[in-house]
């Protein structure tokens, strides 16, 4: 049924039979097709009056309920005919003539539009086209502000190039402010202004703000002065102003423009009253700029106003800014956005509930944040939409996106079961797909979060793990509805990064397998296989971790195939910083002689690629600095510790010059520490340590906080000051006991090992109170260790230093008190025992 004709149809059955509905449908979409062609079929000027009303009586059929560009375009004719005629007889028409054809045009116009938004193409005419008609009608059919007004419309949410249309819409305008001095109903009005503005608004240019804030105040200047309050600004108006402004980033200056509605809504403007999407556009801006601080601020305000000043979308913004804040708390806070939503839903509010994309962004920023506990909370929020969906919320289903999201937050946390428990989640989500859910299966994504996880762990149960996710894929490939899940390059990654962090000593061969069999499925075809750089430095990392001569060798010659196949012209297997890193650990590793020489030749090697070849992927980072100084601190060379050191006064230098990529960490400075704290009766060497430790937190405290001090900083300190024999090595011992005790920072709290190195100090000096310090301080870990910082509960070792200082006493109770913590030592090491076993007992009874 053509929906021109149903009016007819209706009053022509009335009441009658709907069976004859079809036959009549034809008959009338017939004659009317017939009398459209019969009036279009008329020579140039024989128009009579009738003809002209039955033309206009069909145009406005037509374009009541356009179905398709056919009828528009059979109603763009019957106007064109009419236009024709005037022009044709040189009829001149009066003001109501004139405005009837307007309606008519603006009739077809609204239909041409209509279609438009429907078909999105049309081969008869584009905004331009009907722009070009809509001038070939002047004089005898003039447009009004509605007719370019919709024409613009048109080309502001269909061009593809927002900037042209921005460029069309503000020229048009300007045509409106020029020929409305002749043709007042061309005067530009608040909705033609809004949709300039919008187009500006979208467009992407650069002085789009600054243009659409123009508009704006031209718009309330022109009210001002004429009075008409068509062209007063409205909340809308401002709304698109703040869009425009939001890709600069300038919130200061969309700020001004929010007070600036505030204060007119104040005034008595109730037409600016800001809504929800005045303060949403400055929220996007805060969140884009992580001003997290700001953000709250502003949703607090929001939360105080009114109930139509915040929405669903709110709240999402300010989660997201928390999310891209990179901030340790940042999931914890968007925790608590979170569960004010669920909160305000619960009591009854019919503008806050979470969506789906509260739930992406909470789980984002589960992803990003470094709390220990995320994974569990991310699975809390799963279960919370699961529950929603349950109870009848059909957009809260969760599908494979949402687990994966799950997974993926488990995947990079912190969390000693990780992957265990993304196992579970697959387990879960197989289970689920099996029953008939489709939505949660499954897919290569899934597959590689739940590898990573397993590739993180050491030992022979992940690399099995990874290797039978492999053949999961692999089975899963006969599924028909499963086709698109294939192994490929990361896919075998994880499992040579699992073979690469493996202690194994068949590690090697293992992972040596796997990149052989890679090579010969990409020879064979298959392109998804193909090994690339990463696949290379996992198997060159195995042969790091294994050591030895011959691993080098190994490693050298791939490092080599991987610059020849490079220079060839494969840019997939071009070395990169971390292949030389790889290298350079194989080359610490290695138990040779010159170790250390060649690792620092790899870097000078790394460092002329970087610079004169312009190579940026091999530029020497922290990471090789740190291997290199490794490399001598692992070698024998007289020499070795100083050498270590002058490389990180090196990195240092190059730091401060503006290499970022030499910044030194806690970690190189660690290794210069730890080396020292191995040098027996070296009171030089215990006091070289105390003057980096020293340099290491004024780097801290000026800004570095890759230098932030650590328990285990601490410790190598006073395990250095201890075995020096150093005079004063008791009382330095004690003084950075008592630093560690009162820091606030979160990583820095005595251990077991602390206070064993502190005790070990009095053991092997000359200080009267040793043995009764070294019992004090016995008894504090013991307390401590009762209060709960079980990792401050003595050991075989503790025990011992404390004997050892009661043995260099010459007192009476020596004897008595040595044999005292020989009980207590005996008594710990049998507990210890029966611990051991019943793990052991109960990893039998789980394998």
């Amino acid at each position: 049924l053509c929906e021109a004709c149903q009016p007819l149809v209706v009053t022509t059955l009335g009441k009658r039979n709907a069976s004859s509905t079809s036959n009549i449908a034809v008959s009338t979409c017939s004659i009317l097709n017939k009398q459209t062609q019969r009036l279009l079929d008329l020579p140039n000027g024989i128009f009579h009056s009738r003809d002209r009303e039955q033309a206009e009586e069909l145009i406005g059929r037509l374009t009541r309920y356009p179905s398709s560009p056919d009828q528009v375009s059979l109603a763009w004719q019957l106007l064109n005919r009419i236009v024709l005629q005037d022009e044709t007889l040189q009829i001149q028409s009066d003001e109501m003539t004139n405005a009837l054809k307007t309606n008519l045009l603006n009739l077809v116009i609204v239909a041409w539009r209509e279609c438009y938004d429907k078909e999105n193409t049309l081969t008869a005419s584009s905004p331009s086209d009907v722009l070009a008609t809509v001038d070939s009608y002047a004089p005898h059919l003039l447009p009004d502000v509605q007719t370019y007004t919709m024409i613009m419309d048109v080309a502001v949410r269909h061009d593809s190039n927002k900037a042209n249309a921005a460029e069309f819409a503000q020229d048009l305008l300007q045509r409106m402010r020029v020929e409305s001095r002749e043709n007042f109903g061309l005067v530009p009005d608040a909705v033609a202004y809004d949709t300039v503005i919008n187009a500006l608004a979208e467009s992407g240019l650069e002085d789009a703000p600054q243009k659409a804030e123009a508009l704006l105040e031209e718009m309330n200047q022109r009210a001002q002065e004429t009075g008409n309050e068509n062209l007063l600004p409205t909340c809308n108006t401002f709304n698109r102003v703040l869009k425009a402004w939001v890709p600069t980033g300038n919130v200061k200056r969309m700020e001004s423009i929010l007070q600036k509605m505030l204060h007119l809504h104040e005034s008595g403007w109730k037409n600016i009253n800001p809504d929800c999407y005045s303060f949403n556009n400055i929220l996007s801006c805060h969140a884009k700029n992580g001003d997290v601080s700001s953000a709250e601020r502003l949703l607090l305000f929001m939360e105080q106003r009114d109930e139509s000043s915040i929405s669903t979308a709110s709240y999402n913004m300010v989660m997201m800014a928390h999310a891209q804040s990179g901030n340790r708390d940042a999931g914890v806070k968007a925790e608590q956005i979170f569960q004010k939503m669920i909160q305000l839903r619960d009591s009854g509010s019919s503008r806050i509930r979470p969506d789906r994309k509260s739930f992406g962004i909470v789980l984002s920023a589960f992803v990003k944040s470094r709390d220990p506990n995320a994974g569990e909370k991310s699975e809390a929020v799963l279960r919370q939409m699961q529950t929603l969906y349950e109870e009848g919320d059909s957009d809260m289903k969760p599908d494979t996106l949402i687990f994966n999201s799950v997974l993926q937050v488990f995947s990079i946390s912190y969390n000693p079961d990780a992957a265990e428990r993304c196992q579970s989640i697959l387990d879960q989500m197989q289970k689920i797909y099996k029953s008939g859910n489709t939505s949660v299966k499954p897919n290569l994504w899934t597959y590689r979060i739940v590898m990573n996880a397993w590739s993180k762990r050491r030992g022979s149960y992940a690399v099995e793990r990874c290797e039978a996710m492999i053949q999961q894929i692999e089975e899963a490939q006969k599924d028909e509805n499963q086709g698109d899940l294939a192994p490929n390059t990361v896919s075998f990654n994880h499992i040579l990064a699992c073979y690469a962090k493996s202690s194994d000593p068949s590690a090697v061969i293992k992972a040596e397998s796997v990149f052989k069999r890679m090579q010969e499925l990409y020879i064979a075809g298959n392109v998804d296989v193909k090994p690339n750089a990463r696949s290379f430095v996992h198997v060159i990392s195995a042969l790091a971790r294994r050591g030895g001569p011959e691993s080098l060798e190994k490693a050298k010659a791939l490092v080599q195939t991987m610059e020849e196949m490079a220079a060839a012209g494969d840019s997939d297997v071009a070395p990169d910083a971390l292949t030389y890193c790889s290298l350079l650990s194989a080359i610490a590793k290695s138990g040779h002689k010159s170790a250390p020489q060649q690792a620092e030749a790899l870097l000078n090697r790394m460092h002329e690629m970087n610079t004169k070849e312009s190579n940026k992927l091999v530029k020497p980072d922290t990471y090789a600095f740190t291997i290199v100084i490794d490399a001598w601190v692992r070698s024998k060379h007289p020499d070795a510790l100083q050498r270590a050191e002058s490389i990180l006064v090196h990195m240092q230098e190059l730091y401060e010059k503006g290499n970022k990529d030499a910044k030194p960490n806690f970690i190189s400075f660690g290794c210069v520490l730890n080396a020292y704290s191995k040098q027996r009766d070296d009171i030089v060497a215990a006091e070289r340590a105390l003057s980096l430790f020293q340099r290491m937190k004024e780097l801290y405290h000026a800004g570095n906080d890759d230098l932030q001090p650590d328990t285990m900083c601490y410790t190598t300190v006073i395990s250095a000051l201890a075995r020096s024999g150093h005079p004063s090595a008791t009382q330095k011992a004690e003084e950075l006991l008592r630093e560690m005790q009162a820091s606030k920072l979160p990583n820095v709290r005595p251990n077991c090992f602390t206070f064993t190195s502190v005790i070990s100090a009095f053991a092997k000096s000359d200080d009267p109170r040793a043995a009764e310090r070294a019992d004090h301080y016995l008894n504090v870990m013991k307390k401590l260790a009762t209060d709960g910082q079980t990792d401050c509960a003595p050991n075989s070792f503790t025990y011992t230093a404390v004997m050892n200082a009661w043995r260099k006493r010459s007192h009476p109770d020596s004897r008595r008190r040595v044999r005292e913590l020989r009980k207590e030592l005996d008594r710990l090491s049998s507990k210890g025992t029966r611990k051991r076993r019943k793990h052991e007992t109960r990893q039998s009874q789980v394998s």
